[in-house]
C-alpha cells in the first residue's frame, strides 16, 4: 500500500500544470493621461485574481501620426510574442489601429473608452469575438441642464475641442457632426484648436458672445514648437481669466483651479465594467454580447467656483450633486 506522501508526489508529477489565462491591455495613450489612468485603475481593481495582465502604452496622444505605423507594429509584435487569451483596447486609436488585425488573428477583443461608432473600425460589421463599453459624453443634455441655472444673456454656448480623432468622434456622435446647432433655443457653437494658446484665448474671449463655455477635450493641445501642453496648465490658464462659467465633461476637470462643474461619467466604473467583460471571457472562453454604453450620469461641482460665478443649482440637481 502506497503511503499518502508517495501518492502526493505522484499526483504532482502526473497532474497537468494549470496555466493562468493572460490578458493584454493595449492603451492608446500614456501613463499620466487623466481619463485613461482612471479607466485603467478601475479595470485593474476589478480584474479577476488568478489571471495575468500585461500592459502596453502606445502614447498616440503625444506622438505624431507619422509614427503610428511603427507604434502599431511594436504593439502587434508584443501581441504575437505574448499570445494572450484576450486583448483589451483602451480608447479609439488602439481599436482603430489594432482591432481588426487582432480579431482576424482569432483573439477576442474587449474595448473601452470608445467615442466613435466601433463599426467604423471593422468595415461596418462588429465581429462576434468583440465586446466592450462605449464612452458617451451627453453634451446636448449637459447644455439643457446647465442653461437652467446659468444666466443666458446671449443665449449662446461655446464647446471647445482639441484637434484629434477623439474630438472628431465626440462631435460626430454627440453633436451630430455639426459645427453649430440649436438646443431648445440656445445656439451651440463648436470649435477645434491645435494650439493651446488658441484654445485658451478662445475660452477667455468667449464672454463677448457666449454665456458659458464647455471644455470637452484638451489633451493634444500643443505649443508652437509642437510640445504637448499638460491639461492642468490649460485648465488653470482658462480658470484664471474666464469671465463666464467654464464646465467640463469629466469629474477630474472640476476644481478651484479648473472648471465649475461637469456632467460626467465615472471613468473608474467604466473601466471596471470592461474588466467584468474581460473576466467573463477568461473564465468561459466565450464572448456573450457585442457592446453597450456608459453615459454621462453624474453631476460634479466645486462650491468655490459656484460662488465665484454666483451660481445656484436648481433643486432637481442639488440632490444629485457630488462636490469636488
Amino acid at each position: 500500500m502506497k503511503s499518502p506522501l508517495i501518492f502526493f508526489i505522484f499526483s504532482l508529477l502526473f497532474t497537468p500544470t494549470l496555466q493562468a489565462e493572460v490578458a493584454l491591455l493595449i492603451n492608446s495613450y500614456h501613463v499620466g493621461h487623466n481619463g485613461s489612468d482612471l479607466r485603467v485603475n478601475g479595470f485593474k481593481n476589478r480584474f479577476p485574481p488568478g489571471h495575468l495582465l500585461h500592459e502596453l502604452y502606445m502614447d498616440t496622444k503625444r506622438k505624431l501620426p507619422s509614427e503610428f505605423d511603427s507604434i502599431t507594429d511594436h504593439a502587434w509584435t508584443t501581441y504575437q510574442n505574448l499570445k494572450p487569451d484576450v486583448v483589451v483596447l483602451n480608447d479609439d486609436n488602439a481599436l482603430r489601429l489594432l482591432g481588426a488585425r487582432i480579431t482576424n488573428a482569432g483573439t477576442p477583443v474587449v474595448f473601452m473608452g470608445i467615442n466613435n461608432n466601433p463599426r467604423l473600425y471593422f468595415s461596418g460589421v462588429i465581429p462576434e469575438s468583440v465586446t466592450g463599453i462605449l464612452e458617451r459624453h451627453l453634451l446636448v443634455p449637459l447644455v439643457r441642464h446647465f442653461t437652467s441655472f446659468v444666466p443666458m444673456k446671449h443665449k449662446r454656448v461655446l464647446i471647445l475641442f482639441d484637434e484629434s480623432k477623439t474630438s472628431d468622434a465626440v462631435i460626430d456622435v454627440s453633436l451630430y457632426g455639426k459645427g453649430t446647432l440649436d438646443v431648445g433655443g440656445i445656439t451651440v457653437d463648436v470649435q477645434k484648436h491645435v494650439l493651446a494658446d488658441d484654445y485658451i484665448n478662445a475660452a477667455i474671449n468667449a464672454s463677448k458672445n457666449y454665456d458659458f463655455t464647455v471644455l470637452d477635450t484638451f489633451y493634444t493641445l500643443k505649443t508652437e514648437t509642437g510640445k504637448i501642453v499638460k491639461s492642468i496648465e490649460v485648465l488653470s490658464a482658462i480658470n484664471r481669466s474666464s469671465q463666464i462659467p467654464i464646465f467640463g465633461v469629466t469629474d477630474y476637470a472640476v476644481g478651484e483651479n479648473a472648471t465649475v462643474g461637469a456632467m460626467a461619467m465615472s471613468m473608474e466604473k467604466h473601466g471596471a465594467d470592461a474588466a467584468e467583460l474581460t473576466a467573463g471571457i477568461l473564465d468561459s472562453g466565450k464572448v456573450k454580447s457585442n457592446y453597450y454604453s456608459t453615459k454621462s450620469d453624474i453631476f460634479v461641482f466645486n462650491k468655490f467656483m459656484l460662488n465665484r460665478y454666483k451660481l445656484a443649482l436648481p433643486p432637481e440637481l442639488v440632490n444629485q450633486v457630488i462636490y469636488r
